[in-house]
C-alpha cells in the first residue's frame, strides 16, 4: 500500500470519528462552536497554613442552574476536623482561594472574590469568630471605594505583615499604586509610587 493510500485511509478514519461520535459538533446540520472553558483565575482547593497546622479547603458544587455552591471550611491538619468558615453560591470562578491566602501569624485568611469584573477580598478570622462589629468578615472593596482615589483594585498579592494585606491598584490602563489595607483598623494606606 502506498503512503498515500495510508494518510487518504487515516484522513478518512479522522473525519469518521469526528462527525459521527462527537455528537456535539453537529446539530440539525448547524456547526456548534464549543466555548473555550480556560481559567484566567487561579484555582486552590486546600491551602496551609504557614506552619502547617490548618488547611483553608474551598469545595464548590455546580447546580443545575449553572451557579456553584461555594463551602470554604478550617482543617485541623493533626486531627482531621474541618469547620464551616463561610458558604455563599454564584458563579463559577467568582470565589477563590490563594497559596498566600494565610496570614504569617495563622490569625487571618482572606477569600477572593470577582463581581461584576471588581476584585474583593474577603478577611475572615481564621478562629471562625466575628469581628468586633458583629461582621463574619471584612468586605475590602466597599471600603476601598469609599476613599474616592480613582483607582480600582486589580490584584491582591498577600500579607505583608500579620495585619498589612498588599493591594495592587490601577487607573484606567495605567498602574497605579499599591496600598495596604490594615485589618484592625479597617483601613487603606497608600504606599509610595515612584514614577518611572
Amino acid at each position: 500500500m502506498s503512503k498515500y493510500v495510508k494518510w487518504f485511509i487515516i484522513i478518512l478514519i479522522f473525519i469518521y470519528f469526528f462527525i459521527f461520535f462527537d455528537k456535539n459538533i453537529f446539530q440539525n446540520n448547524t456547526v456548534i462552536s464549543r466555548p473555550i472553558t480556560a481559567s484566567i483565575i487561579p484555582q486552590s482547593n486546600d491551602v496551609h497554613s504557614p506552619d502547617g497546622s490548618f488547611s483553608i479547603v474551598m469545595q464548590s458544587k455546580e447546580s443545575n442552574s449553572g451557579f456553584f455552591t461555594y463551602e470554604f471550611f478550617i482543617e485541623n491538619i493533626s486531627g482531621g476536623k474541618k469547620k464551616l468558615l463561610f458558604a455563599t453560591s454564584g458563579e463559577g470562578g467568582e470565589f477563590w482561594i490563594t497559596p498566600n491566602a494565610w496570614s504569617p501569624d495563622n490569625n487571618y485568611i482572606y477569600i477572593l472574590e470577582r463581581k461584576n469584573n471588581k476584585l474583593n477580598a474577603m478577611i475572615f478570622k481564621s478562629s471562625g469568630e466575628s469581628f468586633a462589629n458583629g461582621d463574619v468578615y471584612i468586605d475590602t472593596s466597599p471600603i476601598f471605594i469609599s476613599r474616592r482615589t480613582g483607582y480600582e483594585i486589580v490584584d491582591i498579592t498577600g500579607w505583608d505583615s500579620p495585619t498589612l494585606l498588599h493591594v495592587v491598584t490601577k487607573n484606567h490602563q495605567d498602574i497605579g499604586p499599591s496600598f495596604w489595607f490594615d485589618v484592625p483598623s479597617k483601613t487603606f494606606m497608600q504606599l509610595y509610587n515612584r514614577s518611572l
